[in-house]
């Protein structure tokens, strides 16, 4: 272990520190182990410009200059969209709108019918795909969003095929 056990000032940084621009500061400790700026890591006033990531080094290392913090996300080149579930979404939605044309334009119990199976495949895409890739079709939480859509689905379905010709 450093410094004989003692690891004080050694801890992960938030990722709310590691925001663009952020700069990250080692300060070392005082020869009695308290941190500069009446002990607050980062010191400086609440008002002030600097984010507060300063942390302290171990005793006895040797100073650090000031480096940038790149968060990962921007190294990356950004996908669109960003998600799996965002992709599909958008096929549920391409869908939706060919069923609203179709309402509009022709035979508007082929519409409903194709607008009833856009909700119950966005349905079985929100019950098979993880929250975090779901993208845009988590909405609530994940059985909510499945029985809803389900609900709404087989609802669309029988209104469409028991409303009698006029």
């Amino acid at each position: 272990m450093l410094n004989g056990g003692d690891v004080r000032g050694i801890a992960p940084i938030p990722p709310r520190l590691l925001a663009k621009g952020s700069r990250l500061t080692l300060v070392p400790p005082r020869a009695d182990g308290s941190l500069p700026e009446g002990g607050e890591p980062g010191g400086g006033s609440p008002g002030d410009e600097s984010v507060g990531t300063s942390v302290a080094s171990p005793a006895g290392a040797e100073e650090r200059p000031e480096v940038d913090v790149v968060p990962e996300e921007e190294t990356k080149p950004r996908r669109y969209p960003s998600t799996v579930g965002g992709a599909l979404y958008l096929g549920v939605l391409a869908a939706m709108v060919a069923a609203l044309l179709i309402v509009s334009l022709g035979p508007w119990r082929v519409g409903v019918h194709w607008l009833s199976g856009a909700l119950i495949v966005a349905a079985l895409l929100r019950a098979a795909l993880r929250s975090r890739d779901a993208g845009m079709l988590a909405v609530r939480g994940r059985w909510f969003d499945i029985v809803l859509l389900a609900l709404v689905g087989v609802a669309l379905w029988i209104l469409g095929t028991s409303v009698p010709d006029a």
